[in-house]
């Protein structure tokens, strides 16, 4: 868990079945394991269908799909939390989904920001440019120049920043795991 200003301020470390152990802090948590609300006082966490206590690795209430999620209507992710995850207590997911879609998240953002950082590094360059005229007014003409180079390369860098931003906005690989169907 982090401050606005990207400070820790705690770490929790999970088993297989959500049981967590606090590694650094005392900040409590409001989301636990794979996103479920933390309720503190019972020490449960909370799905939308029902709720789910990591000490005993099971769900609380029976399966909202009844049999038809298998025989043992309290047990969590079929007994195979490496293999599955639960968000809401009654559809079971691929865990292998979860994180190809956070990998594709991951790269989204990526795609998004490095142009993002390579503007502000071009930036940063003219301005320093910029600064070199007044620091050595007798090479005034060559850090002109430099100066007018780095305008050139911001301004492609915000082009390519324009065109990207438009490109993942629209499509891609995001939009297409979101539009995956996922079944019970």
């Amino acid at each position: 868990m982090f401050t606005g200003g990207g400070t820790v301020v705690a770490r929790y470390d999970y088993d297989p079945f959500g049981r967590s152990t606090t590694v650094l802090g005392t900040t409590p948590t409001d989301f636990n394991f794979t996103g479920l609300y933390r309720h503190s006082k019972s020490n449960l966490d909370l799905a939308t269908y029902r709720a789910y206590d990591p000490d005993l690795g099971r769900w609380l209430s029976r399966d909202p799909m009844a049999e038809r999620g298998g025989i043992n209507l309290y047990r969590y992710v079929n007994n195979e939390p490496i293999v599955f995850v639960d968000h809401d207590g009654k559809n079971l997911v691929a865990a292998a989904i979860v994180v190809g879609v956070v990998a594709i998240v991951a790269w989204e953002t990526y795609q998004l920001l490095h142009p993002a950082k390579k503007a502000g590094d071009a930036y940063g360059d003219y301005v320093g440019k910029c600064n070199d005229i007044l620091r050595d007014p007798d090479n005034a003409e060559q850090h002109a120049q430099e100066a007018m180079d780095a305008t050139r390369q911001l301004d492609d860098h915000l082009r390519q920043l324009a065109t990207e931003a438009g490109t993942h906005a629209a499509t891609g690989p995001l939009q297409e795991a979101i539009d995956i169907p996922h079944k019970p």
